[in-house]
């Protein structure tokens, strides 16, 4: 089994006790209270697997990843955490805002993208087990067969396009 050791650097800064953990896949680190790491600890959260996600820290629970800056603030499930000077390594409480709006705004965006794609299927316009839109051209209709082969592939027709 590969064991891998994880540096956590304990600090003090002015008159608190912080502590950098790194994040996994960079030499960033995020800082955060002392206190707020061993509550983490107690909690069963590991350091091995924390990392940068969507513009916040997030860490490894069994089979999900978590918002640290969530745990911390423990914020319900109508709520957000924005840090306050905008700056996602910083996860010291003071600076973790509790605001309220919906933590699940990537499943809704996702929902919005299926609904879209949705659209350009039903619409002719993206072909069913395509990712990219095919751009409809009047001219590559009408052209002759030599012509339409020497059509870029995105303006080709759809029974031109090989699989």
């Amino acid at each position: 089994m590969n064991s891998q050791v994880i540096e956590v650097v304990h600090f003090e800064e002015g008159k608190q006790s912080l502590v950098g953990v790194p994040l996994a896949g960079s030499k960033l680190r995020a800082i955060l209270l002392k206190s707020d790491f061993h509550h983490l600890m107690s909690l069963g959260v590991s350091t091995s697997e924390w990392k940068l996600y969507h513009k916040q820290v997030v860490a490894r629970n069994n089979r999900w990843y978590v918002s640290v800056g969530r745990m911390i603030r423990n914020a319900d499930k109508n709520q957000k955490v924005i840090p306050k000077d905008g700056n996602p390594l910083n996860l010291r409480r003071e600076n973790l805002i509790v605001a309220p709006g919906r933590a699940k705004f990537r499943a809704r965006m996702k929902q919005k993208r299926s609904d879209v794609k949705r659209n350009r299927v039903a619409s002719g316009r993206q072909h069913p087990r395509s990712a990219t839109t095919l751009a409809r051209s009047p001219a590559a209709d009408t052209c002759a067969p030599a012509l339409r082969a020497s059509l870029p592939l995105r303006s080709r027709p759809l029974d031109l396009v090989k699989r």
